[in-house]
């Protein structure tokens, strides 16, 4: 699963009738058209007689986005060209006159949904769903640098009887107005039209959980184990969430995963939503797959949207692999998964293929956009490093403090609400860790993250009821249960 979290800061909104904000936009159907979305934005420019618009070429691993960007049309002559990873158009004025950009967004593929194109506009068989960084032309000084808020309009006219969500709040709402950075546009998501919606309660909240039909897959259970998922993690970091979520699920339908048996399952954590894809096959895996997406999904709404981190890639280990750490630990707790399963996917997702991947002793610094984002095998490196590095911690922690790694998770979030709200740099999460249970993880940290040694875990002192038999002749070690899975094991790796 490629996954990269734009971070957005959301402020109050509203559906009040004032709209005279500065940057407002309007998306409706295109006349007859099906398969088309019509935008027209209106900026209110500055004390100059010249702004520049942007819409990406090259987005979240996409390229060529601007074949979806058609029918441009403006009240004031404009220039479109396309620059690098941008589509740049250029509008002259008079000073503090008003522009307005009409255009359309449509699929540039029409073939059937694979899981290739899901990031991007999928606008197809009576609905629709896009991300704003596909749909949203945005000024380019709006915003004057990254931590920048501004407040931006966004209007949706559809027909009453169509159902619509989206990922601003109130989620319902066809029009709201909200406060945030730029990447709260690129970062949103808008559904809408031939969908199934269920409305899951949760505690005081709700989750919307949005699906197309599936032929060999119970969206029913999928829907019942999300709910399961948004209460434990909420009880896991005694922390409420957001009012309400939205999560969305969509078949897909890849030709090599019914030749060769398998599945594909890949989501996006947003801003108070993820997105969620699954191949329409037979067979049980599947299940299991999307519990998992939705587990680590839901994860990045404190690991990676509240939580944040300063430099992206490089601090993947955290945010990706702690993520997974935990995620994992819930479906333990929540009984998804036993003890045994529980270390039959430590063997097969994380120790055995970073042990067998040929960047697994690569530096940390070795890891960049470019790598991340093209090269499975650094792609995955973070995910399952860090994942080995929490259980270190977490079973050093156990064994000669008083604390597990999740009181100090659940001490960087009350930080983030406070000291660390533009983000955390890796020393100051180890001081988090230090300062909340005494002991020193920086040595680890430099050996096992930043040098990208391997753990030898056949030298720990371990859980109850979990042995390591030494690496074979692949080099690769196993864990395994020790007698029947007990209960000591069970209370020891939730704790």
């Amino acid at each position: 699963m490629k996954y990269l979290f734009l971070l957005a800061s959301l402020g109050v909104a509203t559906t009040g009738p004032a709209w005279s904000q500065r940057l407002a936009y309007t998306v409706e159907p295109a006349g007859q058209a099906t398969d088309k979305l019509r935008v027209t934005l209106t900026y209110q420019t500055a004390d100059t007689t010249q702004t520049t618009f942007h819409y990406p070429t090259n987005f979240w691993g996409e390229t060529n986005l601007e074949n979806c960007l058609t029918e441009l049309q403006a009240n004031m002559p404009l220039q479109r060209e396309t620059t690098g990873d941008w589509v740049v158009v250029t509008v002259r004025h008079r000073p503090g006159q008003r522009v307005r950009l009409r255009y359309t967004i449509r699929p540039d593929q029409h073939d059937t949904l694979r899981n290739e194109r899901t990031f991007r506009p999928i606008i197809e068989q009576g609905y629709f769903h896009v991300y704003g960084f596909a749909l949203f032309m945005k000024p380019l000084r709006y915003w004057a640098s990254e931590q920048d808020q501004q407040k931006v309009r966004v209007q949706w006219r559809l027909p009453k009887s169509m159902p619509f969500l989206s990922s601003l709040q109130p989620q319902t709402a066809s029009r709201v107005q909200v406060t945030g950075r730029r990447s709260l546009l690129e970062s949103s998501m808008f559904l809408g039209g031939k969908l199934q919606l269920q409305a899951l309660p949760v505690g005081q909240t709700q989750v919307w959980f949005a699906t197309r039909p599936f032929r060999h897959f119970q969206v029913d259970s999928a829907a019942r184990h999300l709910q399961l998922a948004v209460q434990a993690q909420r009880a896991f970091w005694q922390d409420p969430g957001p009012p309400s979520f939205l999560v969305s699920l969509l078949p897909t339908y890849d030709p090599w995963t019914e030749r060769k048996h398998r599945q594909s399952v890949s989501g996006t954590a947003l801003a108070d939503s993820f997105s969620a894809f699954a191949t329409d096959n037979k067979g049980p895996a599947i299940a299991s797959r999307v519990d998992y997406l939705l587990f680590h999904e839901l994860m990045h709404t404190w690991i990676g949207h509240q939580i944040r981190i300063r430099k992206e890639e490089r601090q993947y280990w955290f945010s990706e692999g702690f993520t997974e750490y935990f995620q994992t630990q819930l479906r333990l707790r929540t009984h998804l998964l036993t003890p045994a399963q529980y270390v039959a996917e430590l063997n097969t997702e994380v120790v055995r293929p970073l042990y067998l991947s040929p960047v697994r002793n690569v530096p940390n610094d070795s890891l960049n956009y470019q790598r991340f984002w093209t090269s499975r095998d650094y792609e995955k490196l973070p995910y399952r490093r860090g994942f080995l590095f929490a259980l270190y911690l977490d079973n050093q922690l156990k064994n000669t403090t008083p604390h597990s790694l999740a009181d100090c998770m659940r001490a960087i979030l009350a930080r983030s609400y406070t000291t660390n709200r533009e983000g955390f740099t890796d020393a100051e999460l180890l001081a988090i860790i230090r300062e909340t249970t005494g002991f020193d993880p920086t040595p680890a940290y430099h050996r096992y993250i930043q040098q990208g040694q391997l753990i030898d875990f056949v030298t720990l002192s371990l859980p109850p009821g979990l042995r390591v038999q030494p690496a074979a002749t692949d080099s690769v070690p196993v864990f395994e249960v020790s007698g029947p899975p007990s209960e000591a094991l069970y209370q020891f790796l939730i704790r």
